[in-house]
């Protein structure tokens, strides 16, 4: 999602990251795509699902409703994910609601990070048990490692490769792709970003007025992070809310149309911008349960750290019987910041044998 701006000859360009069609995969092309052909010259397959918005998951949705008709009872039909992070258990609630049974349905974890998908253990439990009783299969610390296409450019199975253990591979036939793992930056944005001359570390590199090296570009969001002297460490834009990120991008290149504010000088170097409305994001999960989480700018750390800070805050939990079980973290320190966090769990009226546990 780049829009291009031009005026007066200056280009603003505002990206969120597309995922990368499963890093490797892209690269490594199965016998029947002829493996002379450099993998980068083929479009990606039109059955490798890569869910950035609401455009991919309505492809993702009406593939769902051509393969009920036409593979349900076809075996060896299956729908492979790709990573296991909150976006995983989306598009598998996703999968399983549209009749995707669940048997049909792998999940490749890649190498699992340092955080579990919903930072709770509970939550992360429970979810995953249901999923497993859906028929769910997952392989954890196995990740895609290649792709077989047919002539109709159409991925028809795929490597799997144990991180584990080297040299073990298992091929798995599968009718379509989704990835869920980590985003990176295409290779398009990437062959664009690199035939503009801008520097490039992985990411687009900013100042901390969202200037990259060509002052006339601007740049923002989860494509970007601050070039290495601001020792950062891991705070890039992906922490924040979007939205916030998106005005402070404003409020940095209206100087160039106001001619007073034009005139002031700029410092040689300036702090980073300051961050502070909350990231949310929520979804209904298996069951109908919904799950929403709000919390302070980040980086991602382990519940079991967050609540051995001091400042932690209370947890209230109102989970099985009984009076609602408070959890006292370390008296809130003077001045910070408390984070408050409620999970909320509604069953759906109907939503089956997995949505009458309540919420």
């Amino acid at each position: 999602h780049h829009h291009h701006h031009h005026h007066h000859g200056k280009k603003v360009s505002v990206g969120g990251t597309p995922l990368a069609a499963g890093g490797a995969a892209v690269s490594e092309v199965g016998e029947e795509g002829g493996a002379d052909r450099a993998a980068g010259d083929l479009p990606p397959p039109s059955n490798m699902f890569v869910l950035n918005d609401d455009v991919d998951a309505a492809r993702l949705s009406a593939w769902c409703d051509t393969y009920v008709r036409k593979f349900k009872e076809s075996p060896g039909a299956n729908v492979v994910i790709v990573g296991y992070n909150f976006h995983s258990f989306v598009a598998m609630t996703g999968l399983l609601t549209k009749g995707i049974p669940g048997n049909r349905i792998v999940v490749a974890t890649g190498p699992l990070r340092n955080v579990t998908p919903f930072n709770n253990h509970h939550i992360d439990m429970k979810l995953r048990s249901q999923a497993e009783a859906a028929g769910v299969m997952f392989r954890p610390h196995w990740k895609l490692s290649g792709v077989t296409r047919d002539a109709a450019n159409a991925v028809v199975k795929v490597k799997l490769s144990n991180l584990r253990q080297v040299n073990e591979h298992s091929v798995v036939p599968a009718q379509a792709v989704v990835c869920c793992d980590e985003q990176t930056v295409d290779v398009v944005g990437f062959k664009a970003i690199n035939n503009a001359c801008l520097v490039f570390d992985g990411h687009l590199v900013i100042n901390a007025r969202f200037k990259t090296n060509d002052p006339h570009i601007f740049a923002a969001g989860t494509l970007t992070k601050y070039a290495r002297r601001y020792h950062a460490n891991g705070w890039s834009h992906g922490r924040y809310s979007s939205r916030e990120v998106g005005q402070r991008l404003a409020q940095s290149f209206l100087p160039l149309y106001d001619p007073l504010a034009a005139s002031m000088p700029y410092p040689e170097f300036e702090e980073l911008p300051k961050f502070r409305a909350p990231k949310c994001r929520g979804a209904t999960l298996l069951g109908g349960v919904k799950y929403v989480h709000i919390g302070s700018p980040a980086l991602e750390t382990r519940l079991v750290e967050l609540m051995a800070d001091p400042s932690y805050g209370l947890e209230l939990t109102t989970e099985g019987e009984g009076p609602p079980h408070v959890a006292q973290g370390g008296g809130p320190a003077e001045g910070s910041a408390v984070q408050a966090k409620a999970v909320i769990g509604a069953a759906a009226a109907g939503a089956g044998a997995a949505g009458e546990e309540g919420g």
